[in-house]
């Protein structure tokens, strides 16, 4: 039955403007703020725990998708240190880290410390019925961004196993993939291939070049040649 109550999150955000001053980002709330659930078919935690955090950076990811802890208030100014930004973030991923390293190391965590956890509820935070389906209404965006990353089963929060990849943070779409897309698949191929010439090249070529020999020495055979 636990299939048919789907639970969602959603939060209050959007800016009117916002722009960079030095080390701190200022801006307006949209007026009046409109609901907000993600880009659709974007996991928002990944998104921002892969997005790139110099400054200018942070203002593209604030005009795109809101502030991330301002009050939910329409129409009203906030403020925030490039660094606060950069803070949250890093809370992000040192969650996903431990977690991707937990599954890396011991397989599946359905057992142990990761597999229980009491997310306390915030102040101006509510639980709405709505057309069926349960929303949760959360007080920040960096709220909502925590919640979806909570509720991610924790066996498919992953890290790309390619070192070079910039956007290593992925979710799983089955519990055997260790790379975030085809490009970087492509490149653990090329490194499969380049080991195993480095390891097995010499002698594959040996034994192909003897073989080769054993053919026309045969082929001479048969025609009398000697």
């Amino acid at each position: 039955m636990n299939s048919f109550r789907p639970i969602a999150f959603f939060t209050l955000a959007g800016v009117e403007s916002v722009e960079l001053q030095h080390d701190r980002v200022i801006g307006m709330q949209k007026n009046p703020l409109p609901e907000f659930r993600g880009p659709q078919g974007v996991v928002l935690c990944a998104e921002f725990a892969n997005w790139a955090n110099h400054p200018e950076a942070i203002l593209h990811f604030t005009r795109r998708f809101g502030s991330l802890r301002a009050p939910l208030i329409s129409g009203a100014t906030f403020s925030f240190l490039v660094s606060d930004w950069q803070r949250d973030q890093s809370q992000i991923r040192s969650q996903w880290n431990i977690i991707s390293y937990v599954f890396k190391k011991f397989g599946l965590v359905r057992h142990g410390a990761l597999e229980q956890e009491a997310i306390p509820v915030e102040l101006g935070e509510e639980l709405i019925r709505r057309r069926g389906t349960l929303e949760y209404k959360t007080q920040s965006l960096f709220r909502l961004i925590s919640l979806e990353l909570a509720s991610i089963p924790f066996e498919r929060l992953r890290k790309c196993a390619c070192p070079d990849c910039r956007t290593p943070y992925f979710v799983a779409t089955h519990l055997g993939q260790k790379y975030c897309s085809d490009t970087c698949a492509q490149w653990a191929q090329r490194e499969w291939k380049k080991a195993w010439w480095d390891s097995r090249g010499a002698d594959w070529r040996q034994r192909k070049a003897k073989a080769k020999k054993d053919r026309l020495h045969k082929k001479r055979k048969t025609r009398g040649v000697k």
